[in-house]
């Protein structure tokens, strides 16, 4: 039997749906209901999903949580979610001066990083995950939209344009950091533990799909 070549090898649209269905049998099924149904039995015990006795005239219409397990998720995240992220950077040269610019690359890559993770920090969520639901999940990856490439130089004379376009990119980070809800990844490891495969699966519209998906050509067209 022929041996299929992995390498640059890309899944075609019924495979991605046999591995999902797949997944979702083995993440379904076991002892307990399986890890999807644990799942939501702790989102149920975490946000109280269930009727509580109240009096009769009580003009509260918070909820009101019961017992220590939400509370120990919140310390468990607490203690997961690093408070500052260490960030280093060595002086080009032992002087004064380099030191000296050193320590304000340092203190300006801590300040990009607190205003990142100020609106939505995508550290905490990959921790609320891990605790709340077993499985923390994250990609990264390499956004062709937000990198350009250097002009190339045919000429002494367009080292000029290499050093304009090198200062207007000096602040673009193609590098992205994306937090997945563990709800909707599946995946499935090797023998080694290596990742074999990962499938996400969640509702979402025509129109959003289309948005999102509209650099690559074979997505599009299954909308």
């Amino acid at each position: 039997m022929a041996k299929r070549k992995t390498e640059g090898y890309k899944p075609t649209l019924d495979e991605c749906k046999a591995w999902r269905d797949a997944l979702e049998g083995q993440w379904g099924s076991g002892h307990g209901g399986g890890l999807s149904t644990r799942q939501r039995e702790e989102e149920r015990l975490y946000f109280q999903h269930f009727p509580l006795m109240a009096a009769k005239d009580d003009p509260s219409d918070r909820p009101v949580r019961v017992g220590s397990a939400p509370a120990d998720v919140d310390s468990a995240i607490d203690a997961l979610v690093p408070n500052d992220i260490l960030i280093r950077c060595k002086p080009a040269r032992d002087k004064k001066k380099y030191v000296r610019q050193a320590e304000l690359l340092i203190r300006g890559a801590r300040s990009l990083v607190n205003l990142w993770r100020q609106d939505m920090d995508v550290l905490r969520n990959i921790a609320t995950d891990q605790c709340l639901r077993s499985v923390g999940c994250a990609r990264v990856l390499f956004e062709d939209e937000l990198w350009e490439m250097p002009p190339t130089l045919d000429d002494d004379e367009d080292e000029e344009s290499l050093d304009e376009w090198e200062v207007e990119h000096r602040g673009s980070v193609p590098i992205v950091l994306e937090w997945r809800n563990a709800k909707y990844v599946r995946f499935k490891l090797d023998r080694r533990g290596r990742p074999l495969v990962v499938v996400e699966t969640y509702p979402t519209t025509v129109l959003e799909a289309k948005l999102s998906y509209s650099h690559l050509p074979l997505a599009m067209e299954h909308l």
